[in-house]
């Protein structure tokens, strides 16, 4: 017996259950998302739905499909930030669709219905739409009961006022974004990194290795000139990886209520890119502090 499958319902009913997922994968992971841009990404979802319909994959191959997928549905309503947070965002849409699944599967077993149809792990099941998207709003409504009663995960992002030194100049005040995610180090030895946007920074940079600095930002090919503390560190950024300059022996120090571990010298990495539209000028690691 043939299984009649209406595309205008699938989609639909696909839009709506990835909605509410993607409001849940934001509620955890504290990625606060506009509606029209959870729409965008929940009408993503529903077109690779259609891979039910498509021939299918071998296994290693659908399950590449689904992560892609769910990773690149995150993104549009999420954005991009750092790569841990987007792995997290893929991973709690990735497993609620998996149980929401399951929860549907578990309600057909206990009454038996036939016309199921399962191909590149997409499944369709004769069932009302309406059922399946009361299903969906209750995996939704269970984590804002979970939320309600155990807190919300923290969103706020915390900012640090620095003052960087290098003697004999004049010190200069950056605000730094704290980000789990960013875990860049000095590849000599080991130790926490500071990045700043040039344009802020390069006060801390003699004014004679100010030309070669951005020269270098702008595509220049110059090596750092000899006995100075400039290097050249490779940086994975979210365009790709590439080479910066870096100032060794920057003094830091915070000028609030907030203290550090260590106030040592450490590398600071000089970068063209505005840092979140100009919103701080300076990252710092959780691991600095």
């Amino acid at each position: 017996m043939k299984t009649v499958i209406y595309l205008d319902v699938l989609l639909i009913v696909n839009f709506l259950i990835a909605y509410l997922l993607l409001r849940a994968t934001s509620l955890l992971c504290a990625s606060p998302a506009r509606a029209s841009r959870c729409m965008g990404g929940a009408a993503l979802a529903a077109l690779f739905t259609l891979s039910l319909l498509a021939p299918t994959m071998p296994l290693l191959l659908g399950i590449l499909y689904k992560a892609g997928t769910a990773f690149a549905v995150c993104r549009i309503a999420f954005g991009f930030r750092s790569w841990r947070l987007s792995l997290q965002q893929m991973f709690c849409f990735f497993v609620l669709n998996l149980l929401l699944a399951g929860g549907v599967l578990w309600a057909a077993e206990n009454a038996p219905i036939s016309g199921m149809q399962s191909n590149n792990f997409s499944i369709y099941l004769p069932l009302s739409p309406t059922l399946i998207v009361a299903c969906a709003a209750g995996v939704y409504l269970v984590l804002r009961v979970f939320v309600w009663l155990f807190g919300r995960p923290s969103s706020h992002q915390r900012m640090l006022t620095l003052q960087l030194h290098t003697p004999p100049h004049s010190p200069i005040l950056v605000q730094a974004l704290v980000d789990s995610g960013f875990l860049l180090q000095d590849p000599l030895t080991g130790k926490p990194a500071l990045m700043i946007h040039y344009p802020y920074g390069k006060g801390l940079i003699p004014p004679d290795l100010q030309p070669f600095v951005q020269d270098f930002l702008q595509g220049g090919n110059a090596v750092p000139p000899a006995d100075c503390k400039l290097r050249l560190i490779p940086c994975a950024t979210a365009t790709g990886t590439r080479t910066l300059p870096a100032l060794e022996g920057v003094q830091l120090e915070t000028v609030d209520d907030h203290c550090l571990a260590s106030a040592t010298p450490m590398l600071v990495v000089f970068t063209d890119q505005p840092l979140s539209a100009g919103q701080f000028q300076a990252l710092i690691g959780e691991g600095l502090l």
